[in-house]
């Protein structure tokens, strides 16, 4: 009996390490889009998205204590995105 709640424990840790890591790849997709000549019109903008997703990134690993969130994982995600949005607009 005390199996299941430890497999469902680690069942919502595993979401909330996916999410954080979607809202990672959300900031390095931000990051990437100030540096975009072409969004230098809306280079205000972005830069308030970044940090407000920021400031989210910080509050859930605070609230769900994470931090072994590793950063390669973050960067084959980023890539895996990139990957899809360029097949999405081609």
């Amino acid at each position: 009996m005390d199996q299941h709640p430890k497999s469902a424990q680690t069942f919502r840790r595993g979401r909330a390490i996916a999410f954080l890591d979607k809202l990672m790849v959300n900031r390095a997709t931000l990051q990437r889009q100030l540096n975009q000549p072409e969004l230098e019109s809306i280079k205000q903008v972005v830069s308030g998205e970044l940090k407000a997703t920021e400031a989210i990134i910080e509050e859930f690993k605070q609230i769900f204590q994470i931090h072994e969130i590793a950063p390669e994982d973050t960067t084959s995600n980023v890539k895996k995105e990139e990957s899809k949005e360029k097949d999405e607009n081609n």
